[in-house]
């Protein structure tokens, strides 16, 4: 098995993308199985009707997951907000 073999990264040590998949030095299959995504989706969103310009409003809201994957406890994202009137 070779990683980054066209040398896209451009990877300083190449000598370390190589592994042997069998002490018979021969080919053997290599089974990837990739892990469910979750599906984030809002549940719930408000916002005070009313704020005053340019200072911060509180904002309740809700995430589920909708997919089969799980999300780690502990888990942190980013969300970004823009309110327009």
């Amino acid at each position: 098995m070779v990683s980054d073999n066209n040398d896209i990264n451009f990877d300083i040590n190449r000598s370390n993308n190589y592994k042997l998949v069998s002490s018979q030095g021969d080919s053997a299959i290599i089974i990837i199985s990739l892990t469910p995504p979750p599906d984030l989706a809002l549940s719930f969103f408000t916002i005070p009707d009313r704020g005053p310009a340019g200072q911060p409003v509180k904002a309740r809201f809700a995430i589920s997951n909708n997919g089969p994957g799980n999300i780690k406890a502990g888990s942190v994202w980013t969300d970004k907000n823009l309110f327009i009137n």
